[in-house]
């Protein structure tokens, strides 16, 4: 027995000793779970996209390369016969004679031919001078983006530490009512065996141990749906870590003074919080106005007769030989630097510019719209789970109340039974009684932690 009860308290503390701390927790949500790890890469891509708008405003650099072997080339030998040389020569238009003898008479070679390879090098350089602001305010709308990846990370990392504290907490009275329904199913198989006896005996009618197999039922009903709401619970967990995270070592224990903090405050505090401009949701909801204004600005820079002008360099070579590699390359090619002013707009396009710009200033009143009514859901949504929550914190009170008779008739019931004019069934009535109404509170403390939780999150977690 001793032995038993040493191996029970040994597995005990090695369960408390590896289960997570909450800290422990969080830090594994932000390593495993997939859409805040895709939260990160998506502001990670906004980033870069920053990067090349920023590039933008810069020179451009391209290197062209390009070799030729020509099997024929264009221009072939060149050459002339001695005789008509000797022809061209004169002075002041006198010929000089010039015996040529015979065996001399042969042509001579000016130019020897276009070797078969042709190389060319082209290095151009773009600087965009002036665009009307739309590079700049490029710039400026990838930086707004990037920002608005950055606050949809944080707050999405905000409702998973919310989501994974509700499963926490509802895991946590599901386990609590465990225990309850556990005793209860005791005490209602106890009250199936005694009124079943009674019945037997003729001094209980058979309606009575009817109902007695009916509420037997009705909590072994009970049970069955806690383990699958538990499973339900455990599973969803599960996929949060992506099932890197042993659930059976999660240990969480409600935090009564957060739901405390939140009960002693009046519901127009927490919609102003809910409302306040520190609030993530808030705060993307104000940068995607100001990313239409940006998006609109481009668009209106972008009509018809703005033009953009832009310089363009470019030192180039061709030539029969590669450079520095072969004998003699420079004599054959040339060279090229060429400086040029580029002036481009838009004159027409069949109106796509004009149409492009009423898109943007309905995008704009879009996310104004959007914006105020946001901030009025954001706030009634404040004001529902504080009315949500002080409606089960005012039935909890009741429901305590209850439970406190209820364990007034239970002692009355089993001095009853004690003093011999009381029956057993009152008793187990009694306690069941007390346990149903048990689990009627944890029920109504789930509600109320659920709402804090929620009001948790509208707030921004600044209570």
């Amino acid at each position: 027995m001793k032995k038993n009860k040493m191996i029970i308290i040994l597995s005990v503390i090695s369960s408390m000793c590896f289960s997570y701390t909450q800290e422990e927790l969080l830090e594994s949500l932000y390593q495993n779970n997939a859409e805040i790890i895709k939260a990160e890469s998506d502001y990670m891509q906004a980033c870069l996209d920053v990067k090349d708008a920023k590039g933008g405003l810069g020179p451009s650099i391209d290197l062209q390369v390009s070799g030729t072997y020509m099997v024929n080339p264009p221009i072939g030998e060149i050459s002339i016969g001695t005789e008509e040389l000797v022809s061209l020569l004169s002075v002041n238009g006198y010929n000089i004679p010039f015996p040529i003898p015979p065996q001399d008479n042969n042509s001579v070679v000016l130019y020897e031919g276009m070797e078969h390879t042709l190389y060319s090098f082209q290095l151009t350089l773009t600087q965009p001078i002036f665009t009307w602001g739309k590079l700049l305010n490029a710039v400026k709308l990838y930086e707004q983006v990037a920002d608005i990846r950055l606050l949809q990370k944080n707050d999405l990392i905000r409702k998973k530490e919310i989501e994974l504290l509700t499963r926490e907490t509802a895991l946590y009275f599901i386990s609590q009512i465990e225990k309850i329904l556990d005793e209860q199913s005791v005490h209602a198989n106890r009250l199936v065996e005694i009124s079943q006896a009674y019945a037997n005996n003729g001094l209980l009618l058979n309606q009575d141990v009817l109902n007695a197999k009916l509420q037997a039922q009705e909590v072994d009903i009970a049970k069955k749906n806690l383990q699958r709401e538990k499973e339900i619970q455990l599973i969803e967990i599960q996929k949060m870590f992506s099932g890197e995270v042993d659930v059976s070592q999660i240990d969480y224990v409600p935090d009564e003074k957060k739901l405390r903090t939140f009960l002693s405050l009046p519901r127009s505090t927490l919609e102003d919080y809910a409302e306040n401009d520190d609030n993530n949701q808030i705060k993307i909801l104000n940068a995607l106005i100001e990313t239409s204004k940006l998006a609109k600005k481009i668009a209106d820079a972008s009509v018809y007769w703005k033009p953009d002008i832009a310089l363009q360099s470019s030192l180039g070579y061709t030539g029969q030989r590669f450079p520095f590699i072969q004998d003699d390359w420079n004599d054959y090619g040339k060279y090229s630097l060429n400086f040029s002013l580029g002036i481009r707009a838009t004159v027409w396009d069949g109106g796509k510019a004009i149409r492009n710009i009423k898109r943007k200033e309905d995008d704009l009143n879009v996310a104004i719209n959007q914006y105020n009514d946001s901030v009025l859901q954001l706030k009634m949504a404040a004001a529902t789970a504080y009315s949500d929550m002080a409606l089960a914190e005012s039935k909890w009170q009741y429901q305590k109340l209850l439970i406190e008779n209820d364990e007034l008739k239970l002692k009355l019931h089993e001095s009853e039974y004690k003093a011999g004019y009381g029956t057993e069934i009152d008793v187990l009535k009694a306690k069941i009684q007390k346990l149903t109404d048990t689990i009627t509170s944890y029920q109504l403390q789930t509600d109320m932690y659920m709402n804090c939780l929620t009001l948790d999150y509208l707030t921004g977690g600044r209570l």
